[in-house]
């Protein structure tokens, strides 16, 4: 009886799954999401981390591959720029063995600032609570006033095409099947007016994306995609409706890469 149960059951054909039979999913394969707070829950504006872009791509992608669905790594954080993705590139995408890197980062890079971050820790660390809060507060009264004068960023252009072009050529480097970078929404009104030049540094920021994503590196541009109902009221960060639109595309281009792959070998 038992020889017989093995030659049925080893000569049986596994029905395959509806919409996928030419796919086959590499075991493993690893989806990492790099990006700033863009990704990260807002519970106070009611986005749950289960409403966040990469864990409704992971759902997505589940619906089609079932259990042999990609792995998403979802590594995003407050502040982090391109310098951050260089920096950390050893210690995410190659420890981890991600096959496909998602890159969000851009809006901390490009955004006017009063004080940059080693000005913010002197403040913090060595002057009396009292006078920083007198100073934070003169700043918050007349920011629209002191960045239209002296306007400075994180990361200058030049840094941030120089980031973009070592992430691009690491990503060769890998053999990575692909490399996702999603460039910066356009600003509201409201927050152009709080943060003057915020609106022409996304436009020269976005065009070094575009100038830089060369084969394997893929541009989504969040401008053809999101409309005003897909921001939340601060003007920064993704409504529930950005985030399952922005899923949505990013499902797509990850279902192609995967075909792609298997195609190619």
């Amino acid at each position: 009886m038992l020889a017989f149960l093995t030659k049925h059951f080893h000569n049986r054909r596994v029905k395959p799954i509806r919409g996928i039979e030419s796919i086959v999913t590499p075991a493993l394969f690893k989806v990492l999401v790099l990006a700033d707070s863009l990704a990260m829950p807002r519970l106070q504006d009611g986005i749950s981390y289960e409403n966040t872009y990469p864990i409704l791509l992971q759902e997505r992608l589940r619906r089609t591959f079932r259990d042999q669905s990609p792995l998403i790594i979802e590594k995003a954080k407050r502040s982090r720029t391109i310098v951050d993705v260089v920096k950390d590139w050893d210690e995410e995408v190659v420890v981890k063995q991600a096959q496909v890197l998602i890159v969000h980062v851009g809006i901390t890079d490009c955004a006017p600032r009063v004080f940059l971050p080693k000005e913010t820790e002197f403040l913090l660390t060595f002057l009396p609570q009292p006078t920083v809060d007198a100073i934070f507060a003169y700043v918050h009264e007349h920011r629209p006033d002191i960045i239209a004068n002296t306007p400075r960023v994180y990361v200058k252009p030049e840094e941030f095409r120089n980031g973009v072009r070592t992430v691009v050529r690491k990503a060769k480097e890998a053999n990575l099947k692909g490399l996702l970078f999603i460039n910066i929404l356009t600003p509201s009104l409201g927050l152009q007016e709080r943060s003057p030049h915020l609106d022409e540094n996304v436009h020269k920021y976005n065009r070094i994306l575009a100038d830089e994503c060369q084969p394997p590196a893929q541009l989504i541009d969040v401008n053809s995609l999101l409309g005003p109902e897909c921001l939340l009221n601060e003007g920064i960060h993704f409504s529930r409706k950005g985030h399952e639109i922005l899923a949505n595309q990013l499902n797509h281009y990850v279902q192609t890469i995967i075909e792609t792959s298997n195609l190619s070998g």
